[in-house]
């Protein structure tokens, strides 16, 4: 009784997303019908985003990853790091001590990657996965050049850590530990074949990614044109819309002139949850692999829901 109603919910769960997803493929053709100019300002906008905020980041830190993973000297040092942390292999070390400064898509990216060199197993994957988050550098330049107050900004960066900290403590916990680093061994002569392989899959994420970022935002957009044309302006629906890029989603959290306590705590769920943009991001780095999506969705709902606790509490002080 029980295995049917679960079957007859996830049918309904789909063909709900399925009529979501005609309905703004939907607006978006009126969009274009009756605002061509605005929707192609929208996509260049999306463009100029991808190309001088997401591509240069990414595209050097991912090579970096990759070469620190796989060179011994890098590999051998980085995987020391959080020990006290019950990872199962050097490498997952490595890539958790990498992901607090690479942020997703390029995390899950390196660690389907591993999944299919066999370097780690499907669950300890998941595992990573659910404790991978946001790009703190990303959050040290928005915080900072939006409030122009370093108090703010640090506190809502450590409680970002702090959540994933948590998140991580319980993931792993019954994890066995192990003492001995497990040495990466490279023939030096195939150093130059792994840096053009990383930069051909730096490029192949970040047109993904690109992809996804235009598609998200013009989404928005839609949604956005069509309750301005309503003159619908109820902050749930924004508060809901905010939810689709964590860029202009953070804007409009602030523009909502919410009590400075509850915009800050909304603003540290949103950093920890990452918005549905970069969800779509990590699902199409992960789509080939048996990692599991709707563990990583309710982990960044469980890390946002932290944040905004914590962050309520410390401001509340």
């Amino acid at each position: 009784m029980l295995g049917k109603n679960y079957t007859s919910m996830t049918v309904y769960s789909k063909k709900l997303i399925n009529a979501f997803i005609f309905l703004v493929v939907f607006l978006i053709i009126i969009n274009i019908a009756f605002s061509p100019q605005a929707i192609f300002t929208n996509v260049l906008n999306s463009l100029e985003l991808w190309v001088f905020k997401v591509y240069p980041p990414i595209f050097i830190f991912y090579i970096l990853s990759s070469l620190i993973i796989n060179v011994p000297f890098f590999h051998n040092r980085v995987s020391k790091l959080f020990r006290i942390i019950n990872f199962r292999s050097s490498h997952e070390r490595t890539i958790f001590s990498l992901s607090l400064f690479l942020g997703n898509p390029a995390t899950s990216a390196l660690i389907s990657e591993n999944i299919h060199q066999n370097k780690i197993k499907i669950e300890d994957g998941n595992k990573l996965l659910c404790i991978s988050s946001l790009n703190p550098l990303f959050i040290i330049s928005f915080l900072g050049s939006t409030f122009n107050n370093y108090k703010i900004t640090i506190a809502i960066l450590l409680i970002h850590i702090l959540s994933n900290f948590i998140l991580a403590y319980f993931v792993l916990r019954n994890n066995s530990y192990s003492n001995s680093i497990n040495h990466v061994e490279i023939n030096h002569s195939n150093l130059i074949i792994e840096i053009f392989d990383s930069i051909e899959r730096a490029n192949y994420l970040l047109i993904k990614v690109c992809g996804i970022i235009v598609t998200s935002n013009l989404c928005k957009f839609a949604i956005q044109n069509i309750l301005i044309k309503l003159n619908l302006h109820n902050p749930l629906v924004y508060l809901f819309l905010a939810l689709i890029e964590v860029t202009s989603g953070l804007y409009d959290i602030i523009n909502l002139n919410l009590p400075v306590k509850l915009t800050l705590s909304l603003i540290a769920f949103l950093i920890s949850f990452g918005g549905l943009s970069i969800h779509l991001q990590v699902y199409a780095m992960i789509i080939n692999t048996r990692l599991s999506f709707k563990r990583f969705f309710l982990f960044r709902m469980l890390q946002g829901l932290i944040s905004f606790i914590l962050c309520f509490i410390v401001f509340s002080i």
